[in-house]
């Protein structure tokens, strides 16, 4: 009956398991790393809490922002970091989800055959675009604050806010992507960490000092981008140390285009999905 075919089939998977090279099934160990069941549970129990707390404390910050700069200036703070958010999203370039299609398979063929030139040309793949857009749209942005304050918004006192809040943008998008990458390598939990954890708490105290302390409505840019800074370094910490140091030696194969061609269809979805989302039609 089905019982006895279904018993068939998994002694048979297990004869095959075992007929394999012992190597072998160790080099798969190295490959992805094996975590047992209770582990991936309290994992996901940390990166489920962990995503709460950067959600509350975010909240929380609107609400000390908004206190801290009255409605008015709390308007233009919000046109700034809507153009900031926009810049993020810009430099991404669709990489989060390239990202995690790509890292698995290169750390794999590193992992079996020590051959580590594709898994650094992911690696600089994902950093160095991100970087170039996130620097460029903020250069746009500190030149072009009071055209943008003045014809877009027809609020000229928004430039300075802009101006500020541009300077976030290659720093917000690198954190994303340090983060990604620790996820694609298996460390979800340090992903957490810098994007959902640090930069909101960051973002917190030093709002509540500034608060505290009567600066002026300007400073919050600097604490803004304080914040993810934060994040970004730690990240940069936790980057070096998850990837072995002779993937940094290692020669790059060069072919950069593979995960551009893979991550700008995405990078589309991406803008079409923002447009529809702030479409008044829908």
């Amino acid at each position: 009956g089905l019982p006895a075919l279904s018993f068939g089939l998994v002694k048979d998977r297990n004869q095959i398991q075992h007929e394999l090279p012992r190597n072998e099934i160790t080099m798969k160990d190295k490959v992805l790393p094996a975590d047992s069941t209770e582990r991936a549970r309290k994992l996901a129990v940390i990166n489920l809490f962990g995503a709460i707390f950067g959600g509350v404390v975010l909240l929380a910050c609107e609400v000390l922002a908004a206190r801290f700069l009255g409605v008015e200036s709390y308007g233009l703070f919000a046109l700034g970091m809507l153009l900031a958010k926009m810049g993020e999203i810009f430099s991404l370039f669709g990489l989060r989800i390239a990202i995690l299609h790509y890292l698995p398979l290169h750390q794999e063929i590193f992992k079996t055959t020590g051959d580590a030139s594709a898994l650094k040309t992911t690696l600089l793949s994902c950093l160095s675009l991100p970087l170039l857009i996130g620097l460029s749209l903020s250069a746009i942005l500190a030149v072009f604050a009071d055209v943008i304050a003045i014809l877009v918004f027809n609020e000229p006192a928004a430039a300075s806010y802009i101006r500020l809040l541009g300077l976030a943008i290659p720093v917000m998008a690198l954190t994303e992507i340090i983060g990604q990458i620790m996820r694609a390598l298996g460390y979800s939990h340090y992903y957490i960490l810098v994007r959902n954890v640090l930069p909101p708490a960051c973002y917190a105290i030093t709002l509540l000092l500034l608060i505290v302390g009567g600066a002026q409505g300007i400073s919050i840019g600097y604490a803004f981008g304080m914040a993810y800074a934060t994040g970004f370094f730690v990240g940069i910490v936790f980057l070096f140390k998850l990837v072995d140091s002779s993937v940094w030696k290692a020669q790059a194969s060069g072919n950069y285009g593979e995960i551009y061609r893979y991550a700008f269809p995405v990078f589309i979805n991406t803008l079409l999905y923002m447009l529809v989302g702030w479409s008044d039609i829908l």
